[in-house]
């Protein structure tokens, strides 16, 4: 796919040899807005069959919140990945995690991202910034999640 060259291209690539895989990611979550961060970098965590952090459905669940608010199967690149979302609120500020996982030969494959966003956009409302954060917030799917998206599409084996 010639366009997500373009879109990914000066991404960082993550390589994993030991169990053979890699995908690329943006070093900084430019979405054109300053209002959404990594809260770290995009990394990958490898599981094997059994491990306590996958659940039944194969979705990845997190030690510090077991409950996904949501959970969904989605296919990137012909690859079937599980993904689990969870949120966090603190002090004005949103933590939104998104886990895609997937498996091959009893070893599951997470890519783990966490976007750092504020909490709506109060604290800017007499501000220059209250629209470009409103227009943000409204096209948070095609900027964020796209973004993410197109960072899981790299995803490959190569071995």
């Amino acid at each position: 796919n010639p366009n997500q060259n373009s879109r990914t291209a000066g991404w960082k690539t993550y390589t994993n040899s030991q169990y053979g895989f890699e995908f690329k990611y943006p070093e900084k979550l430019n979405t054109g807005y300053q209002f959404a961060s990594w809260n770290q970098t995009p990394t990958a965590i490898v599981s094997l069959s059994g491990d306590k952090n996958i659940n039944s459905n194969g979705c990845y669940v997190r030690a510090e919140n077991p409950q996904p608010t949501k959970e969904s199967k989605i296919t990137l690149n012909n690859i079937q990945f599980c993904l689990s979302e969870t949120g966090d609120v603190g002090a004005g500020q949103l933590y939104d995690e998104y886990d895609y996982t997937t498996f091959k030969n009893g070893v599951y494959f997470t890519l783990s991202y966490e976007v750092h966003s504020s909490n709506g956009c109060g604290a800017v409302m007499d501000t220059p910034n209250y629209q470009p954060c409103m227009d943000f917030f409204k096209n948070y799917d095609n900027t964020v999640l796209k973004t993410i998206k197109d960072s899981v599409s790299t995803f490959k084996f190569t071995k």
